[in-house]
């Protein structure tokens, strides 16, 4: 599971809300999320906002380049 995934379930966030938010389809969204496109620097500018809104944490290298996202990443 990619990063951008667990975290957007792990926030209760839509897949139609984040397209919404980034200005995609809900269907390039989902191809996004498991890595069969790759993500613009708007995007992950974007993506990284949204997220930030719930756990101000998370940068860009975090969510897009980093492999160590556990459960206990939702209780800091």
């Amino acid at each position: 599971m990619s990063n951008v995934l667990f975290l957007r379930r792990g926030f209760g966030l839509t897949q139609d809300y984040v397209a919404k938010e980034l200005g995609i389809s809900r269907p390039t969204l989902s191809k996004k999320e498991n890595n069969q496109l790759d993500w613009t620097k708007s995007e992950m500018e974007k993506l990284s906002n949204i997220f930030k809104k719930f756990n101000k944490k998370y940068t860009i290298e975090e969510i897009f380049f980093s492999n160590n996202f556990a459960i206990s990443e939702f209780n800091d």
